[in-house]
């Protein structure tokens, strides 16, 4: 009976699907077996169901008996889904229609298929099928008005229309005007969440089509709503963050980023990311703060490629060579900036196109060449009127253009005359530009011998609004042409006032960017705050903050910030074991990532070595064009926080753009720092009404302490990969089940075998058997002995490794290297439990637990019929991945201790230090011998150290077995792309799968595609 209602509901959807199936594609929309599949045919048969011919549906039968729809319709949503899939995209609508037509036939209720629609929709979203999830929302967005659906029901779906339409960047009017159509059945008495969030979304789109007043009415209004009512959800928080930046706001932005989008970093949802970046990206580099910029740019790029989203991923090339010229590197930002137009141009991705354009104006201005900046932003008018974009930019710099257009007898661009637009930001909600018009209304009124204290007063407002606005660069010009006009007056004290403030608030940017004329106005000494000044103030920001989460991200940015880095992590300690409780901008999704490693590594190193680490190089990130996250930064720093003289939490900050070391007075200001804050932060931790940690964090801790026993010692580190093989080791042991451990030679499979052992309730004999050692002839007499007499030289009985084994366990290492004739009798002894000696005539019963190991890969060995396959699945019952080191360099700081406590015992030496150079070192190396081959490398530092102390020239790794001529020698690029390219050609232009170059490469797929992105390297190659 069961068969048959599962049977029915499937002609159901058919019916309503409107068509009919071959098996094939039966199968994959119901996610049916053969043999499944063969018996549903045969169902229809039976009741007379079949397709007739030149007929696109199943015939009606009265001995069928269908479910009520609306008990139906629950389940349609994935066969629909996985149907529409296997059409073209132009297709889907039209098999919607008809879908829908029939659900309307079947009485559906309008709710239920406006709700269909929508996670159909989803289900498309979730596969990043945007085209075909767009054409689903609107769907549902016409079937609302087609059954004059409820305000609320059509207000979700044009929710899901915006939501999706701002992800892709995309700003058709259509959704333009269903925004405000929704948006006009909204009162004050039926006033939603959903509303609110609907008005950030037309707010944001009315900005970017020009209507800027229009668009600050409706988010302030939707901003003040969630607000009030404190509904910071997930999806609320980017869009107020873009208000804030489109106000320019930039330090408020900042300060919203830090405080709530940083809460949410973590939570493994790309589309935060996606859509709270970008203004964060801006406000950073118009605060002068490139370095955060950056690096935030970076994170968002590799987010976009890994999900294939392009159009993001050329939108965020664009961005980034906007950063490299504001930051006067024009060189590289020029190659940046052309290949992101290029990109752009050829996915007609519009909004890379119209910010490469800009980055490109900007390159010019700095170029000197005007007549260049002006044809490109004729280039971004025309793309702007024939997508409907605003005259939308928020960049001072365009101001200078219109000017030196004007100043140069240039015919000015239609409609963006240079007084128009100052007067045009002047009446604007965006302080920022506000703050420079009134600058450049000064200047112009100055040009024609205006009153002083009229331009006076415009300065004024203009350094009042930048001020708030945080653009230090832009209120630095400000006091600058204050300080001047000043001057002029021969206000000398007022002069020296003004020109100070500018030099300071140009900070390091000052002495390439004041005026020759106004240094003597200047005292440079004593007017930046040194570092303990810095600390001081924010351990007292600091010391009234009581929620732990609010604390620790506080820190992490302001401590980023005065020292000048971009990454940050902080861990705390709990039985040696650190859990890392805040991040900023490192990736946390994978813990095996080389980053998250890397961070793991040097917090532990710090545990270790009690003291404050550092790690420099001279040769940083900041001329590359693009960060790639599994280099070393040049910059590593971690810091101790001590309870009882024990290390408790380390603080880690790492630098792909710091240009010089850390200075003694920095370490000692930092040291004095977290000694001082550390009673408070402590406190706030024990204080269980506050605390507020991320699960991830504390309430997982307690999983994470696995008890261990045999060779416990070996069983150091931090990594998870190890955990996991523990606690599958720890639910096994206590079984009678066969284990196979497989992992790479050197990973130490032989001690997760002893650890099986211990755990186990076998307290029988330890028998090991390396079978790669036997040579064939020998192998049957070793595992299962001899009688006297029964071969040349066997003068007397001896046992073999599986008798000896006896109530034991018998480890069988590299059991791939067994020859087809031992596997069948393997076989036999695991399915009999019963040997004969060779030579004898008698069975005997043998007790024993196997387990096996090796460092193949036994499923390719059954497919190529070296290994039997029913053996491989007797064996293969719980099978337990022991990780390699390379992918688990966060357990080499300890690694690296025991082995040399270890050896410096044995040796009768005094325990050896350590520097974070070797450390760096030893992380760089990706150890193809594992834990053996770091053993090895540890053992013969001990020994080779004359100093007590470890030094780089001991340190023997061999990174490159082969040698090279000199005159063959090529740059590490030009190796890295050959490589790759004959990597691809091998696996016949395949990048994803199991055969695939990314797996042979050891990489991700989105990894790889990024390298040969940056590469030149095409699948083709």
């Amino acid at each position: 009976m069961n068969q048959n209602i599962a049977y029915t509901d499937i002609f159901e959807i058919l019916r309503i699907l409107c068509l009919k199936m071959d098996q094939k594609t039966l199968m994959t929309v119901f996610n049916l077996g053969d043999q499944k599949a063969a018996a549903f045919f045969q169902w229809a048969k039976e009741h007379h169901l079949l397709p007739i011919k030149n007929r696109p549906d199943f015939q009606n039968s009265s001995d069928v008996c269908v479910r009520d729809i609306s008990m139906l319709i629950k389940i349609l949503s994935i066969p629909m889904f996985k149907f529409l899939t296997l059409k073209k995209t132009k297709e889907i609508e039209i098999c919607l229609e008809k879908s829908i037509g029939q659900l309307i036939l079947n009485k559906a209720s309008k709710e239920d298929i406006i709700q269909l629609v929508s996670q159909v929709g989803d289900l498309f979203l979730q596969a990043r099928c945007m085209d075909s999830a767009v054409i689903l929302y609107r769907q549902g967005v016409y079937y609302c008005k087609k059954f004059n659906s409820p305000k609320n029901i059509f207000i979700a779906s044009v929710l899901n229309l915006s939501r999706i339409d701002f992800m892709r960047g995309a700003n058709p009017i259509e959704t333009a005007t269903l925004q405000m159509e929704g948006l006009s059945h909204v009162t004050k008495q039926n006033f939603t969440v959903d509303d609110a969030l609907l008005m950030l979304y037309a707010g944001i789109v009315q900005h970017f089509m020009g209507n800027e007043e229009k668009g600050h009415c409706l988010r302030q209004k939707g901003e003040a709503y969630i607000r009030e009512r404190n509904h910071q959800n997930s999806e609320a928080v980017p869009l107020i963050g873009w208000h804030i930046y489109l106000k320019g706001h930039f330090k408020e932005a900042i300060e919203y980023y830090e405080d709530m989008i940083l809460a949410i970093e973590n939570r493994q949802n790309a589309e935060i990311a996606t859509l709270a970046y970008p203004p964060i990206i801006y406000s950073y580099m118009f605060l002068g703060e490139f370095q955060r910029a950056m690096i935030l740019n970076e994170i968002i790029y590799s987010h976009a490629l890994e999900y294939s989203d392009f159009s993001t991923a050329a939108l965020m090339h664009g961005i980034e060579g906007r950063i490299h010229v504001s930051a006067n590197d024009n060189e590289n930002g020029a190659d940046i900036l052309y290949k992101a137009l290029a990109e752009s141009s050829q996915g007609n991705f519009v909004w890379g196109q119209y910010y490469a354009l800009c980055g490109l104006c900007k390159l010019h201005l700095n170029r000197g060449q005007i007549k260049a900046c002006r044809d490109n932003l004729i280039l971004m008018r025309k793309l702007a009127k024939k997508y409907h974009i605003g005259k939308m930019y928020s960049s001072p710099f365009m101001l200078d253009v219109l000017k030196h257009i004007e100043m140069q007898g240039l015919s000015q661009i239609k409609e963006m005359g240079y007084e128009n637009e100052i007067m045009r930001h002047i009446r604007s909600h965006n302080i920022h530009m506000k703050g420079t018009s009134f600058r450049h209304l000064a200047l112009l009124e100055k040009s024609r011998k205006g009153n002083p204290d009229e331009i006076l007063e415009m300065l004024t407002k203009s350094i009042d609004l930048l001020k708030e606005s945080g653009n230090l660069p832009e209120l630095g010009a400000s006091y600058i042409e204050f300080a001047r006009i000043m001057s002029e007056i021969n206000n000398i004290p007022g002069a020296k006032k003004y020109a100070s403030l500018g030099w300071k608030t140009l900070g390091s940017c000052a002495r390439e960017h004041f005026p020759n004329e106004l240094a003597g106005l200047v005292e440079v000494s004593g007017l930046n705050p040194d570092m303990g000044t810095y600390m001081d103030t924010l351990l007292l920001e600091l010391h009234h903050m009581v929620d732990v989460n609010s604390l620790i991200l506080k820190m992490l940015t302001q401590l980023g910030r005065i020292l000048k880095v971009e990454s940050s992590g902080f861990a705390l300690f709990y039985n040696n074991s650190p859990s890392i409780i805040a991040t900023q901008n490192i990736n946390t999704r994978q813990e095996s990532s080389p980053q998250y490693q890397r961070m793991l590594g040097w917090i532990s190193f710090t545990q270790i070595q009690k003291k404050t680490t550092v790690q420099f190089n001279d040769c940083p990130k900041k001329t590359s064009l693009f960060v790639d996250f599994d280099d070393d930064p040049g910059f590593i720093l971690c810091v101790p926080f001590f309870e009882a003289n024990q290390v408790k939490a380390v603080l880690y900050l790492e630098s792909y753009y710091r240009g010089q070391p850390l200075t003694l007075p920095e370490k000692q200001g930092l040291e004095k720092f977290a000694r001082n804050i550390t009673p408070h932060m402590f406190g706030v931790l024990l204080n269980l009404e506050n605390k507020k940690i991320p699960l991830s964090a504390l309430d997982k801790k307690d999983a994470k302490e696995i008890k261990k026993s045999g060779d416990k010692d070996y069983f150091i580190g931090i990594s998870d990969s190890v955990r996991f093989a523990l606690h599958r080791i720890s639910l096994v042991a206590r079984t009678e089940v066969p284990v196979l451990l497989f992992g790479e030679t050197g990973v130490g499979k032989e001690v997760f075998s002893k650890e099986i052992y211990c755990q186990s309730n076998r307290k029988g004999s330890f028998i090991k058997v390396n079978c790669g050692a036997i040579p064939d002839t020998l192998i049957e007499s070793e595992l299962f002995g001899y009688e006297r007499g029964s071969f040349t030289g066997a003068n007397q009985m001896r046992k073999g490794y599986f008798e000896l084994a006896d109530k034991g366990t018998i480890f069988l290492d590299e059991i791939g290297e067994l020859s087809l004739r031992a596997q069948v009798k393997l076989l036999r002894v695991l399915q009999e439990k019963e040997i004969m000696r060779i030579g004898g005539s008698e069975m005997i019963p043998v007790d024993f637990r196997l387990i096996a190991a090796t460092n193949k890969d036994l499923a390719l060995e059954v497919e190529e019929k070296r290994f039997r396959n029913d053996l491989y699945f007797r064996l293969n019952v719980l099978p337990i991945e022991i990780p390699p080191l390379r992918k688990r360099k966060s357990d080499i700081p300890e690694f690296v201790q025991f082995f040399m406590e270890k050896y410096c015992k044995v040796m009768e030496k005094p325990l050896c230090a350590w520097t974070p150079e070797v450390l760096a070192r030893l992380m760089a190396h990706d150890w193809p011998g594992n834990v053996r081959e770091l053993e090895n490398v540890i053992q013969r530092l001990v020994l080779l150290s004359e100093t007590n102390e470890f030094t780089l020239k001991n340190i023997e790794i061999n990174d490159q077995m082969n040698f090279v001529r000199p005159d063959s020698i090529q740059t590490l690029e030009e190796v890295t792309r050959k490589h790759i390219i004959h990597v691809i050609r091998h696996c016949n232009g395949k990048i994803a799968g199991t055969d695939g170059a990314a797996r042979l490469l050891g990489l991700k797929r989105t990894t790889l595609i990024s390298r040969m992105e940056k590469l030149g390297i095409k699948s083709n190659s």
